[in-house]
C-alpha cells in the first residue's frame, strides 16, 4: 500500500506531482496541524459516513509541515492546530482542492477565519466551532459546492445562516450542536435539495421546526438530542413531543432516529414503529417511553441498533426484543434476569449487549457464550461470579468487554486472557481476588490488547504489576483511574511511567492518581502517536516544555500544584500540534488534594487550595471540642484536653457511608499498631442514623472511643464536608492536619508521634 511521507523543508505552499504518481503538498516549515490520508471513498463524505465512519480508515497522522507526499488516489484530512489557526495566511497559497476534510473543531475561530478556510473549495467535510463564529461567517461557505458533511458546534450561528447551508448543492449531513438555531432556521434549512441527515443538540427547536424539515426534505437520519433531563441545566434543548410523529411518518426512508430526552410516549413509539419500516438505528434514552411501551420496538423489523437508557428494560421487554432478528446492538438500562437473557439468546446476529443488576447470574453465561457473533459485552453489578465468568473462556468473536462491580474480582483476568481477539478491556470497581494469588496475577496475559485497557477504581497495581505494561506494545489507550478502595492505595511513580517508554502505539493516556514529576512528562512527550494526555502529577512549569515538541499531542489535561496558568497557556503557542491545554485540580485517587497553605510538612490534604479556607483556618490552633449525645467505648465524656501529650486521630464516619466502612479496617490497624506509642483514635459518628451506631460498634468490635455527634455541632466545628474525613491533633492539643488525604495518614501519624511531648 502506498505510504505517506514527509520531507521537512521550507517553501511556499504548492502542489506538484511526485515521481510515484502521488502529489506533494508543501506547508510552512512550522506545522499547522496534522495530515492523514485514505483512499478516496466511493461515495465521498456524505450520508453514507453518518454515525462515525467519517473518522475511520485514516492513516497515522504526520505533521503538516514541510513537504507531505500524498499517495496516488488518496484524499487528505487536515486536523488544524492552535498554531495553524492563529495565522491562516498559508491557506491562501494552498491549492483549493488540496484538502478533502478539515477538522477545526474546538479552535477559537471567528468569521474571518471561516471566510479564509472557505477558500478550500474542494472540501467535502468540515468541522468548525468557536464562540465568535456567527451566521455572517457561515455565508462564506456558499462557495463550498463540493461540501457533503458539515459540523458546527458551540458557536453564535443562528437562523440567518441556515439559508446559506440550504444552498449547498451536495450537502447531505449537517450537525448543529449548541448553536442559536430555532424553528425558523430549520424552515430555511428545509429548502435544501440534497440533505439526508440532520443532527440537532442543545438547540431550541420544537415539533414545528422538525415538521417543516420533514415537509421538504427526504431524511434518512435525524437526531433531536435533548439529553438526560436531570443534567440539562439551562442550556436550550429540543422540545419534541408526540406531535412530531405525523411529520416523521412521512419519512418512509428514515433509517436513524435519535429522540433522546424528548417527550415521546409509549403511544408515540407505537405509531412510529408501525410506519417506519426502514428503521435501523433507534435511540429513546430518557424519553417518556416506559418499560411496557418498549414492546413496540418489535414492529421495527429491520432494526439493528437499539439504545434505551433511562428505561428499566425487564424480561417482558426482552421477549419483544427477541423478535428483532436483525438486532446487532442493544444498550441501555437492561435489568433482566436469567430468563430474559434466555429470550435474547434467539438473536443470532447480536454483536453488542449490556446487562446489569443482580438478576444476571452464572446461569446466563452459557447463553452469552453461545451467541456466535458477540463482539461487545458489558456486565454491570451483576451476580456473576469468577467461576461463572469462566464459562466465557475462549470466546472467539469477543473484542470488547467492560466489567463493573458485582461479585467479580481481579481473578477474571485469567479468563479474559483466553479470549483470542480481545481488543478492549474495561474493569471498574472490581475487588481483589481472594484465592490467595497475587491481586493482578495474569495481567501480562492481556498484552495483546490493541484498543484500550481501562482500570477504574480497582485495587492498586504494585510496581511489579505496572512493569508488565512494557509488553503492551500494541495498545492505543491506557486509562488508570484510582479511587477509594479498601486496599492500600499507591499513587503511580516515575518508575511506573518509565515502563511506558516503548509503547509507540499509545494514542491516549489517562493517569489520575500519580506523584510523577517532570521525569514522566519527558517520557510521555516522546511517545510518537500520543494524541491526548490526561495526567495528575507533580510536574513543574519547566517540566511542561517537552510537551511542546511532542510529535502528535493534540489535547492536554493536566493537574499539578506546581504548574502555573501562564505556563499552560503558552504551551499551545509553542507546540506544532496542540489544540487545547487545560488544567484541573490535582487529584489522588480521583479526589482533589493540596498541600498546606503554610508550613512545610509535605502532607496532602483533601480538596483544592481554593476550597480549603475554613479547614486551613483550623490548623495551628487548639482543636475544637467534641459535642456528643452519647459516648461509646468510654465510661464518661472525653474532652480533647484530656489527651494532651498524645497524638489524636479524629475519624468522622457513619454506618450509612460506604467509604467510611471501607476505611474502618485501616483505622483499626492504626489504632492497634500505634496505641502503645501514644496514638489515641476517636471516632465521631454522624447525627444521621445515630440510632444505628451503638449496634454497629458492638457487632463489629470497634474498640476505640466513639462519640455520637450532637445535632451536627462537631461536624460543623471541624468544617466537615464529606465522609469519611480524618483530622490529626498533635501532643500540644493543636490541630496539625485538617482533612488529611488518607494515603498520607500513617506517615503523618508517625511524624507527629516522633515529636517531643
Amino acid at each position: 500500500m502506498a505510504r505517506l511521507m514527509v520531507l521537512v523543508m521550507a517553501g511556499t505552499l504548492w502542489m506538484a506531482p511526485a515521481s510515484t504518481g502521488a502529489v506533494t503538498l508543501s506547508f510552512p516549515e512550522s506545522t499547522v496541524g496534522q495530515v492523514e490520508t485514505q483512499p478516496a471513498p466511493e461515495g465521498g463524505f456524505g450520508y453514507d459516513l453518518y454515525g462515525g465512519a467519517l473518522y475511520k480508515g485514516w492513516s497515522a497522522p504526520v505533521p503538516a509541515a514541510g513537504e507531505v507526499e500524498v499517495p496516488e488516489g488518496h484524499v487528505v484530512r487536515l486536523k488544524l492546530s492552535q498554531a495553524g489557526a492563529a495565522d491562516l495566511a498559508w491557506v491562501d497559497r494552498l491549492p483549493a482542492d488540496a484538502i478533502a476534510v478539515l477538522n477545526a473543531y474546538g479552535l477559537p475561530l471567528n468569521d474571518d477565519d471561516v471566510r479564509r478556510l472557505s477558500r478550500l473549495t474542494g472540501l467535502r467535510g468540515l468541522e468548525i466551532g468557536g464562540a465568535k463564529v456567527t451566521s455572517k461567517g457561515l455565508a462564506s461557505l456558499r462557495q463550498l459546492t463540493a461540501l457533503q458533511y458539515l459540523q458546527v458546534a458551540n458557536t453564535a450561528i443562528g437562523d440567518e445562516g441556515m439559508a446559506n447551508l440550504a444552498s449547498l448543492p451536495q450537502l447531505e449531513s449537517v450537525l448543529l450542536y449548541a448553536t442559536q438555531v430555532t424553528d425558523k432556521g430549520l424552515i430555511a434549512l428545509a429548502k435544501s435539495k440534497s440533505l439526508k441527515a440532520v443532527y440537532l443538540g442543545q438547540t431550541a427547536i420544537t415539533d414545528m421546526g422538525v415538521g417543516a424539515l420533514c415537509e421538504r426534505v427526504g431524511l434518512k437520519a435525524l437526531s433531536v438530542l435533548a439529553g438526560n433531563p436531570e443534567f440539562r441545566g439551562e442550556e436550550p434543548c429540543p422540545a419534541i413531543t408526540d406531535a412530531v410523529v405525523e411529520a416523521l411518518l412521512t419519512q418512509a426512508s428514515l433509517e436513524h432516529l435519535d429522540l433522546s430526552g424528548s417527550e415521546i410516549t409509549d403511544d408515540g413509539l407505537r405509531r412510529l414503529s408501525e410506519g417506519l419500516p426502514a428503521m435501523r438505528r433507534l435511540v429513546i434514552d430518557h424519553t417518556k417511553v416506559t418499560a411496557k411501551g418498549v414492546r413496540h420496538v418489535a414492529n421495527f423489523k429491520a432494526l439493528e441498533n437499539l439504545r434505551c437508557y433511562g428505561i428499566e428494560v425487564g424480561d417482558e421487554s426482552a421477549k419483544s426484543m427477541s423478535q428483532l432478528k436483525e438486532l446487532r446492538q442493544l444498550s441501555g438500562d437492561i435489568a433482566l434476569t436469567d430468563a430474559g437473557v434466555q429470550s435474547l439468546g434467539a438473536l443470532l446476529h447480536l454483536e453488542s449487549i449490556g446487562l446489569k443488576d443482580q438478576g444476571i447470574t452464572d446461569a446466563s453465561m452459557p447463553v452469552l457464550a453461545a451467541m456466535p457473533g458477540l463482539k461487545d459485552l458489558r456486565l454491570q453489578y451483576t451476580a456473576v461470579s469468577d467461576e461463572g465468568f469462566e464459562k466465557l473462556a475462549g470466546l472467539k468473536a469477543l473484542e470488547r468487554i467492560q466489567l463493573t462491580g458485582g461479585k467479580l474480582t481481579t481473578r477474571c483476568v485469567d479468563t479474559l486472557a483466553t479470549m483470542p481477539v480481545l481488543k478492549r478491556v474495561g474493569l471498574m470497581n472490581i475487588d481483589a481476588r481472594v484465592d490467595g494469588e497475587p491481586t493482578w496475577k495474569g495481567i501480562d496475559g492481556l498484552c495483546s490488547l490493541e484498543e484500550e485497557l481501562w482500570l477504574c477504581f480497582c485495587p492498586a497495581l504494585s510496581p511489579e504489576d505496572f512493569a508488565e505494561f512494557s509488553e503492551f506494545t500494541k495498545l492505543k489507550q491506557l486509562r488508570i483511574e484510582s479511587g477509594f478502595q479498601s486496599s492500600a492505595s499507591r499513587p503511580l511513580t516515575d518508575e511506573d511511567v518509565s515502563h511506558l517508554r516503548d509503547l509507540n502505539a499509545l494514542e491516549y493516556v489517562e493517569l489520575t492518581s500519580t506523584v510523577t514529576t517532570d521525569e514522566s512528562i519527558e517520557v510521555l512527550a516522546q511517545l510518537p502517536r500520543l494524541r491526548a494526555l490526561n495526567l495528575s502529577c507533580l510536574a513543574t512549569d519547566d517540566g511542561l516544555k517537552p510537551l511542546a515538541s511532542a510529535p502528535a499531542l493534540e489535547r492536554l489535561t493536566i493537574a499539578s500544584p506546581d504548574i502555573t496558568d501562564d505556563a499552560l497557556q503558552r504551551l499551545p503557542k509553542l507546540s506544532k500540534t496542540l489544540r487545547s491545554a487545560q488544567r484541573r485540580p490535582f487529584q489522588l485517587e480521583s479526589a482533589p488534594v493540596s498541600r498546606a497553605h503554610s508550613g512545610a510538612d509535605g502532607f496532602w490534604r483533601n480538596y483544592d487550595v481554593g476550597e480549603r479556607d475554613e479547614l486551613d483556618s483550623l490548623e495551628g490552633k487548639p482543636a475544637p471540642e467534641i459535642a456528643a449525645t452519647q459516648w461509646l467505648n468510654s465510661g464518661e465524656a472525653d474532652a480533647l484536653e484530656d489527651f494532651r501529650g498524645k497524638v489524636v486521630l479524629v475519624d468522622f464516619w457513619g454506618t450509612w457511608c460506604g467509604p467510611c466502612i471501607q476505611l474502618l479496617p485501616e483505622i483499626r490497624r492504626l489504632h492497634d499498631e500505634y496505641a502503645d506509642r501514644g496514638l489515641v483514635v476517636i471516632g465521631v459518628h454522624s447525627t444521621k442514623d445515630a440510632d444505628k451506631a451503638e449496634e454497629y460498634v458492638e457487632s463489629n468490635r470497634l474498640n476505640w472511643p466513639i462519640a455520637v455527634d450532637k445535632d451536627e455541632q462537631t461536624e460543623k466545628a471541624f468544617a466537615v464536608r464529606n465522609w469519611p474525613t480524618c483530622f490529626l491533633i498533635d501532643r500540644q492539643g493543636k490541630m496539625r492536619v485538617a482533612a488529611i488525604y488518607k494515603g498520607d495518614l500513617e506517615a503523618a501519624i508517625q511524624t507527629l508521634l516522633a515529636e517531643k511531648p
